[in-house]
Protein backbone atom coordinates (compact mmCIF):
# COMPACT_ATOMS: atom_id res chain seq x y z
CA UNK A 1 0.00 0.00 0.00
CA UNK A 2 1.56 3.70 -1.15
CA UNK A 3 1.71 6.15 1.41
CA UNK A 4 0.25 9.20 -0.73
CA UNK A 5 2.11 11.92 1.88
CA UNK A 6 5.58 9.91 1.65
CA UNK A 7 4.97 9.63 -1.72
CA UNK A 8 4.32 13.24 -2.83
CA UNK A 9 7.21 14.19 -0.28
CA UNK A 10 9.81 12.21 -2.23
CA UNK A 11 8.39 12.91 -5.63
CA UNK A 12 9.34 16.36 -4.21
CA UNK A 13 13.27 15.32 -3.57
CA UNK A 14 13.20 13.90 -7.16
CA UNK A 15 15.23 16.52 -8.47
CA UNK A 16 18.28 16.33 -5.58
CA UNK A 17 18.28 12.26 -5.85
CA UNK A 18 18.54 12.57 -10.01
CA UNK A 19 21.80 15.34 -9.29
CA UNK A 20 23.63 13.18 -6.49
CA UNK A 21 23.47 10.15 -9.39
CA UNK A 22 24.29 12.45 -12.06
CA UNK A 23 21.54 11.39 -13.69
CA UNK A 24 20.74 14.25 -16.28
CA UNK A 25 18.41 12.44 -19.18
CA UNK A 26 14.92 11.50 -19.05
CA UNK A 27 13.21 8.96 -18.74
CA UNK A 28 9.89 8.71 -16.78
CA UNK A 29 9.90 4.91 -15.68
CA UNK A 30 13.39 5.58 -14.08
CA UNK A 31 11.96 8.98 -12.22
CA UNK A 32 8.66 6.72 -11.05
CA UNK A 33 11.49 4.33 -9.81
CA UNK A 34 13.31 6.63 -7.82
CA UNK A 35 10.10 8.29 -6.29
CA UNK A 36 9.32 4.65 -5.33
CA UNK A 37 12.93 3.96 -3.65
CA UNK A 38 13.07 7.66 -2.53
CA UNK A 39 9.56 7.26 -0.78
CA UNK A 40 10.66 3.52 0.80
CA UNK A 41 13.85 4.92 2.21
CA UNK A 42 12.19 8.24 3.77
CA UNK A 43 9.88 5.25 5.61
CA UNK A 44 12.92 2.95 6.87
CA UNK A 45 14.35 6.29 7.93
CA UNK A 46 11.57 7.65 9.96
CA UNK A 47 11.21 4.04 11.87
CA UNK A 48 15.13 3.91 12.31
CA UNK A 49 14.71 7.55 13.33
CA UNK A 50 12.14 6.42 15.64
CA UNK A 51 10.03 9.91 14.21
CA UNK A 52 9.08 11.25 10.95
CA UNK A 53 12.67 13.50 10.18
CA UNK A 54 12.82 16.87 8.17
CA UNK A 55 14.33 16.17 4.66
CA UNK A 56 13.81 19.82 3.14
CA UNK A 57 16.68 21.48 4.61
CA UNK A 58 20.19 20.13 4.52
CA UNK A 59 19.84 17.97 7.46
CA UNK A 60 21.68 14.81 7.80
CA UNK A 61 18.08 12.86 7.40
CA UNK A 62 17.99 14.04 4.19
CA UNK A 63 21.87 13.13 3.40
CA UNK A 64 21.21 9.57 4.92
CA UNK A 65 18.04 9.40 2.19
CA UNK A 66 19.80 10.27 -0.67
CA UNK A 67 22.82 7.85 0.27
CA UNK A 68 20.40 5.25 1.03
CA UNK A 69 18.85 5.55 -2.76
CA UNK A 70 22.18 5.51 -4.18
CA UNK A 71 22.73 1.86 -2.46
CA UNK A 72 19.70 0.64 -2.96
CA UNK A 73 19.51 1.72 -6.99
CA UNK A 74 22.96 -0.42 -6.69
CA UNK A 75 21.16 -3.08 -5.39
CA UNK A 76 23.87 -2.78 -2.13
CA UNK A 77 20.66 -1.55 0.08
CA UNK A 78 21.68 -4.74 2.75
CA UNK A 79 24.88 -2.97 3.27
CA UNK A 80 23.65 0.93 3.46
CA UNK A 81 23.16 -0.41 7.42
CA UNK A 82 26.18 -1.28 8.18
CA UNK A 83 28.24 1.16 6.27
CA UNK A 84 25.76 4.02 8.01
CA UNK A 85 25.20 2.45 11.21
CA UNK A 86 26.72 5.45 13.15
CA UNK A 87 25.17 8.25 10.94
CA UNK A 88 21.68 6.24 11.50
CA UNK A 89 22.61 6.19 15.42
CA UNK A 90 23.44 10.12 15.43
CA UNK A 91 20.12 10.52 13.39
CA UNK A 92 17.98 8.27 16.70
CA UNK A 93 20.04 10.22 19.18
CA UNK A 94 19.04 13.80 17.78
CA UNK A 95 15.63 12.62 18.02
CA UNK A 96 15.18 11.24 21.40
CA UNK A 97 17.07 14.64 22.57
CA UNK A 98 14.26 16.86 20.19
CA UNK A 99 11.38 14.32 21.95
CA UNK A 100 12.64 15.25 25.19
CA UNK A 101 12.86 18.75 25.03
CA UNK A 102 9.49 19.00 23.73
CA UNK A 103 8.12 16.65 26.54
CA UNK A 104 10.11 18.77 29.05
CA UNK A 105 9.22 22.07 27.65
CA UNK A 106 5.39 21.07 27.33
CA UNK A 107 5.84 20.15 31.19
CA UNK A 108 6.37 23.31 31.97
CA UNK A 109 3.52 25.45 30.29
Amino acid sequence: MRDDTLWGAASALLPDVRSDQDITWSDQQLDEKLVGMTARGMAILNGLAGAEQDYVGDTLAKQLLIDYVRYMRAGAANEFLTNYGQEIRMLRMRQEVDSYAEESASDLS
